[in-house]
């Protein structure tokens, strides 16, 4: 399984690119969780729901980037995404 070709890039330049905030990032107002959102990746057919070649799962992968509070994961908008495309564009 290839690694999730687009995170890599979207977190260099989601890191690069958006100011940090003083209170606490990734927290989604909905409740979304990154459980919801690989479930709805996976049931996409999204790349980015797959485990990566070390074999972490895309719930783990998602609690990482959230607890290291570098990038922000809108997770709502990425749980009603319609296609693996426009959950890509969530920021």
């Amino acid at each position: 399984m290839r690694l999730r070709s687009w995170l890599a890039p979207l977190l260099l330049v989601a890191a690069c690119c958006h100011p940090t905030t003083t209170g606490p990032v990734n927290t989604p107002a909905s409740g979304a969780t990154c459980a919801d959102m690989c479930k709805h990746l996976a049931d996409l057919h999204c790349k980015s729901a797959e485990p990566t070649p070390d074999g972490a799962s895309c719930p783990e992968v998602c609690e990482n980037i959230r607890s290291a509070g570098v990038v922000p994961l809108n997770l709502e908008c990425r749980v009603r995404a319609p296609s693996c495309e426009a959950a890509d564009s969530c920021q």
